[in-house]
């Protein structure tokens, strides 16, 4: 209790009411001293001494209102009146000695002017514990204000930062404005690094009143506030400036420079003036330093949007010159890989003359080599083409059967070379809306998949059937599987299970990577089950006609027909190539 009231408050309050030979004792509830009032003695330096022992106090405690008796402290005989702090559980003690009511009429008006003595003493008391109450309370309200006006204005810059990412504009006028406003200054601005000078970036009040301009630089010195904070990377403090031998002859009132830090690096200042000399309160400065830190995030989060934005910038650029890239080397490269494979088809149906064994296999070498790297470029094209997003989707309705009929048809020679039986399983399904060029490639890609990594004398079977609204396609095969680990990392670019079959050298690790892709542009997805020794199915979806369709799908014109070497080298028979080449070499 002794630390929520100032005892000596007590004392001044109390001291006026006593003669030369009067004393006032406060004790608690436990009868331990909390104040002694004297003329002699005001505040006690024996305060807190434990009198519980004391006759006079043992009579207080239990309810006596006047006593004669031996004085707590010593000093012989006392007439004393007590009246209860009721409050506190507390008690006042009216001490008055034989000598000072000499000249009383009688002890009974001695008694009567002790009573009213401590009856005047508990007033005082009361009136100075409710002062002190009330002082505290009020305290705590104007501090509880002042915090929540910080509160909401640390939040009304965060939102402004939210709002205005990409912008420092309305951040830093927010910032300035409600800093200058909740610490009473007369004026605020806010200066940004560039170089060894600051730049003014915003001011209270606006541009006219005090004395700065917006875009304005300023080279700091030590003779500002602003000055010191940027070049010590501190808060800079100057309460008086005529007793601050650094201070410049022209500032007057109080100062106040508080860094914008990002990192260890300075690169900002928060200025504050005040035009009389009153120092800015701790608290002030914490809240100042806090709109800092918050300027410093904006900074960095604009900093930072415009590294994105130039890197973007700078990709893009690197991916229209990757785009022309391909598309001029396309050109180049399957124009003389077509007529490298027409003229070894040529040359191996002997149609300019006989060829011996050796020669038979170099022209299939050939041959196999040029298709192989021809479906390699196409991939890698197709694949650029979908991650720049400029795989256009044509969409139209066709006959889901008749497509995977077909791409059964073209890997069916393949397959019965190697003992391989295919099925194909159509339930009452036919109709769907896709492009069918693409589907086509996905199926044909997951098939040849199936073939080459299915050993000789193995089966795959191809089903389609409706779920979900969607059209479910499953390739499943007998083959060697995939480990569990592998079953993600296929579809990713240039990787290929590790385990495999003489066949499965043949491919580029990007088949499945394109596939999941032209799949997804579909708005379907793709996935695969798969057990080491026992086989692996591939499964998936492909929206039905009136279905929603994924974000890469909408409906155009649907192209002419042509056939191109873009496509799986299955796209093109051999005879038809050998025709082109022939008629090249004719002409």
């Amino acid at each position: 209790m002794v630390a929520e009231v100032d005892v000596r408050l007590l004392g001044r309050a109390l001291t006026p009411l006593l003669g030369t030979t009067d004393d006032i004792y406060l004790i608690d509830r436990n009868g331990r001293l909390l104040l002694r009032a004297s003329h002699a003695f005001t505040p006690d330096p024996i305060a807190e001494r434990d009198l519980s022992d004391s006759p006079a106090t043992v009579a207080a405690i239990s309810g006596a209102t006047r006593i004669e008796s031996d004085d707590p402290l010593g000093g012989g005989t006392r007439l004393i009146g007590i009246a209860p702090v009721s409050t506190r559980g507390w008690r006042v003690l009216a001490v008055r000695s034989p000598t000072g009511v000499e000249a009383e009429l009688n002890a009974s008006l001695a008694q009567s002017r002790t009573a009213r003595l401590a009856l005047v003493a508990v007033l005082l008391v009361g009136a100075v514990l409710f002062s002190v109450t009330a002082g505290r309370a009020l305290r705590q309200r104007r501090e509880l204000r002042e915090s929540l006006a910080q509160q909401t204005a640390t939040a009304d810059v965060l939102k402004v930062i939210n709002q205005a990412v990409f912008e420092l504009g309305p951040v830093f006028q927010a910032i300035v404005d409600r800093a200058a406003r909740l610490c009473s200054a007369d004026a605020a601005m806010i200066l940004r690094r560039e170089g060894g000078e600051l730049i003014v970036m915003a001011l209270f009040p606006q541009e006219g009143a005090s004395g700065f301009a917006v875009a304005q630089r300023v080279r700091p010195d030590r003779t500002t506030s602003f000055g010191r904070a940027f070049l010590d990377g501190s808060t800079a403090h100057i309460p008086d400036p005529a007793t601050d031998p650094e201070a410049g002859a022209r500032i007057v009132g109080t100062r106040l420079g508080v860094p914008i830090v990002r990192d260890v690096d300075v690169i900002g200042v928060i200025g504050l003036a005040r035009s009389l000399v009153h120092p800015f309160s701790a608290g002030e400065i914490r809240l100042v330093e806090t709109f800092a830190a918050q300027a410093a995030i904006a900074i960095e989060n604009t900093r930072l949007f415009s590294e994105i934005q130039e890197k973007s910038r700078q990709l893009e650029i690197a991916d229209r010159h990757k785009s022309e890239f391909l598309a001029n080397m396309s050109h180049e490269l399957r124009t003389p890989l077509n007529a490298i494979i027409g003229f070894a088809e040529v040359l191996g149906q002997r149609m300019f003359g006989d060829l011996n064994e050796r020669q038979a296999d170099y022209l299939r070498d050939i041959r196999d080599s040029g298709q192989h790297l021809l479906s390699l470029i196409n991939d890698i094209l197709d694949l650029s083409k979908v991650e720049a997003g400029r795989m256009e989707l044509t969409l139209t309705d066709f006959s889901l059967r008749e497509a995977l009929s077909n791409g059964v048809m073209m890997v069916r020679e393949r397959a019965a070379n190697h003992g391989i039986r295919l099925e194909l399983v159509v339930d009452d399904l036919d109709t769907i809306s896709a492009d069918e060029r693409k589907v086509k490639q996905i199926f044909f890609n997951l098939l040849t998949n199936a073939v080459k990594f299915t050993p000789n004398g193995g089966e795959i079977t191809v089903t389609a059937r409706r779920e979900n609204g969607n059209a479910l396609i499953s390739v499943r095969d007998s083959g060697i599987g995939i480990d569990p680990e592998d079953q993600l990392r296929i579809f990713e670019e240039f990787r290929q299970s590790r385990r495999g079959t003489p066949l499965s050298a043949e491919g580029t690790g990007l088949g499945l990577t394109l596939t999941k892709k032209l799949v997804e542009l579909h708005g379907g997805r793709i996935g695969v089950e798969s057990e080491v020794g026992r086989g692996s199915t591939f499964a998936f979806t492909l929206p039905l006609a009136g279905c929603p369709r994924g974000s890469g799908a909408r409906r155009v014109g649907r192209e002419p027909a042509r056939r191109s070497a873009t496509r799986s080298a299955g796209a093109n028979t051999r005879r038809g190539r050998a025709r082109r080449a022939a008629s090249r070499n004719r002409a």
